[in-house]
């Protein structure tokens, strides 16, 4: 793409037209109109570099060290903490074979219920 850009500011040194430059390059009228405003501001044909964002960071060795800090950390915390999708946290957890362990809210047993349990179990047991 780099090479293309460079080749049409040639051909608008050169004073081609833009419709000229889109016949000879076969690119699109825009794309030269583009690049033509990037020449006239005195601005660079370079890309800009990206936002940053997720896929810059290390998201599996941030993962892999969150899980093994606290394996009960659910993963949709671990994606508020890190600022990364729940779908790109699940995918990476799997893809390291890991597992978040999540302790799910049980019912609790009295001792009174507990012992009823035993009864009930002893009546209805064969034998």
């Amino acid at each position: 793409m780099e090479a293309q850009c460079v080749r049409i500011a040639d051909l608008i040194c050169a004073g081609h037209g833009p419709q000229d430059i889109v016949n000879i390059i076969g690119c699109g009228k825009t794309l030269v109109d583009n690049i033509k405003t990037k020449l006239d501001n005195r601005e660079s044909l370079a890309r800009k570099p990206g936002s940053g964002g997720h896929n810059k960071k290390d998201v599996k060795a941030a993962v892999k060290t969150s899980i093994a800090e606290n394996p009960g950390k659910s993963m949709r915390m671990i994606a508020q903490e890190l600022d990364i999708h729940e779908k790109t946290i699940r995918v990476n957890v799997r893809e390291l074979g890991l597992k978040s362990y999540v302790q799910r809210p049980r019912q609790l047993l009295s001792e009174h219920s507990k012992k009823t349990r035993v009864t009930r179990a002893s009546f209805s047991s064969p034998g």
